[in-house]
């Protein structure tokens, strides 16, 4: 993935927090299947739209706590990773209708 895509994916997080699972970008969840961690952008991509998505929920433009940002990261990544697979499969994916930088349900 070039600089370019990576600002315009980045630029996607900011503006589209409460993205629903199905419309997440495909570029975003096949860079996720190729390594177990997130790399450096895909960090700054779920952070990004995490702490949009955080404001939307709770009203209040505050930044979470690290170690719930971290956390999110994580499960944001392991999660994008398995859509890529269900998509891949051609399967059901059963995150669907959730937001797509929502951490609830993933605890």
């Amino acid at each position: 993935m070039d600089r370019a895509q990576e600002d315009e994916l980045l630029k996607f997080a900011e503006e589209h927090p409460d993205v629903l699972c199905k419309d997440a970008p495909l570029e975003i969840l096949e860079e996720c299947s190729h390594d177990a961690e997130p790399t450096p952008f895909l960090e700054s991509f779920f952070e990004t739209g995490f702490k949009k998505w955080f404001a939307k929920k709770t009203g209040y433009d505050i930044t979470p706590p690290r170690y719930e940002i971290t956390n999110a990261i994580l499960l944001l990544h392991f999660r994008a990773n398995k859509m890529y697979t269900y998509h891949v499969l051609n399967e059901k994916n059963p995150h669907s209708e959730q937001m797509f930088f929502s951490n609830e349900e993933l605890n």
